[in-house]
């Protein structure tokens, strides 16, 4: 599969954030750069808890983040106000 561009993978994030009611903070684009360097390919895992296969792109434990501390562990989705 061809590697994302930052641009289809904001485009991404923003799609996944719009469909579960979340917002994405400003700091998306460094986050998304991150993501790129860091994981060949696996876009959605976290760049701060990566090797938690549990922890992913609005997973259960991002949600439950979102909604009890208003972000997710890495900051890329917050609470849509």
């Amino acid at each position: 599969m061809p590697e994302l561009t930052k641009e289809e993978l904001l485009a991404k994030i923003s799609m996944i954030a719009e469909t579960n009611g979340f917002g994405v903070s400003e700091n998306a684009e460094k986050i998304a750069n991150a993501k790129l360097r860091m994981f060949d390919g696996e876009w959605w895992r976290c760049p701060c808890d990566g090797e938690n296969k549990e922890r992913f792109c609005c997973s259960q434990l991002c949600q439950s983040d979102i909604r009890s501390q208003g972000q997710c562990h890495c900051g890329l989705f917050k609470v849509k106000k």
